[in-house]
């Protein structure tokens, strides 16, 4: 009797809060598995991609959520479009001294038409060993630029100066960045500009900018729009001695092109975000 299912296990080098996110949240998705508009955990939310071992041969593929259980398990249904058979995919975590074994299983694979080679069970098993073993793998090893600092001054007077953004970061705003949904835009001169979308505020807490477009005309660079598609998250937690801020620009990593340069200018931001929290003066970018 054929098998018609594949189960794969794999040990991670990452926590398991940290490998959830990887498969539970869109902008982190999209860096290992495959760019979903959107994805949302919960049990019913219905997705879809577009994907083949062959560029001319592609398939929409046809998922729904049924089960999630936060940092444990994930489970949604598999099929394509125009095409018969169901098959479901189903991700477990666990534990294992600060590392994480990853257990997929993918079943029901022989309800697809048995006449498609493309539906063989060793194409699903090379594409999902492809994903786990070198995307995902990968992914939990690049190194996005992270600061950890402490201010002494209260979560809320540190959550309330990343909001001012033109006191720290640069004069040259526009827009508002107050709520979810909002949208602003910086200006470095007229040749530099990054415009977010504020996704997620969560008062003294956390802050979530979202980079929607961006244009870095510097001569050291050839892509002038790395910023796209990438995040930057505040976290905000209580501190002994006024409060820790985890800052994190996920998508800024050691091997984009502008890199080295992107670093520099958060390392001196946020030293400005401080100074202007501290002692209530910045030292923004100004407009000649």
């Amino acid at each position: 009797m054929n098998r018609d299912y594949l189960v794969l296990e794999r040990l991670l080098p990452a926590s398991i809060e940290r490998v959830w996110k990887s498969i539970s949240e869109p902008e982190e998705l999209k860096y290992w598995f495959f760019n979903l508009e959107e994805f949302r955990p919960e049990v019913g939310f219905r997705f879809s991609f577009t994907a083949g071992h062959k560029e001319e041969t592609q398939y929409l593929h046809i998922c729904e959520v049924i089960e999630v259980i936060p940092l444990k398990k994930l489970s949604y249904s598999w099929r394509y479009e125009g095409y018969h058979g169901r098959s479901v995919v189903t991700i477990e975590l666990q534990e294992q001294n600060e590392k994480t074994l990853l257990r997929l299983t993918h079943t029901g694979i022989s309800s697809f038409p048995k006449d498609n080679p493309n539906f063989l069970l060793r194409n699903f098993e090379e594409g999902w060993s492809q994903l786990i073993d070198q995307s995902l793998n990968k992914y939990l090893n690049m190194k996005h630029y992270t600061k950890n600092l402490t201010v002494p001054v209260s979560d809320e007077k540190l959550f309330k100066s990343i909001l001012n953004i033109p006191l720290w970061w640069s004069e040259m705003f526009e827009g508002t960045a107050n709520a979810p949904g909002d949208r602003f835009t910086v200006r470095f001169g007229p040749s530099v500009h990054k415009t977010s979308l504020v996704e997620e505020i969560i008062p003294y807490r956390r802050i979530t900018w979202n980079v929607v477009d961006a244009y870095v005309n510097i001569p050291e660079l050839h892509d002038k729009t790395e910023w796209i598609g990438t995040k930057i998250i505040w976290e905000i937690s209580p501190a002994e001695t006024g409060c820790e801020l985890k800052f994190t620009h996920m998508g800024l990593t050691p091997d984009v092109e502008c890199y080295t340069i992107c670093e520099n200018g958060w390392n001196n931001f946020l030293q400005s975000l401080i100074a202007y929290t501290t002692s209530g003066t910045g030292t923004p970018y100004k407009e000649a």
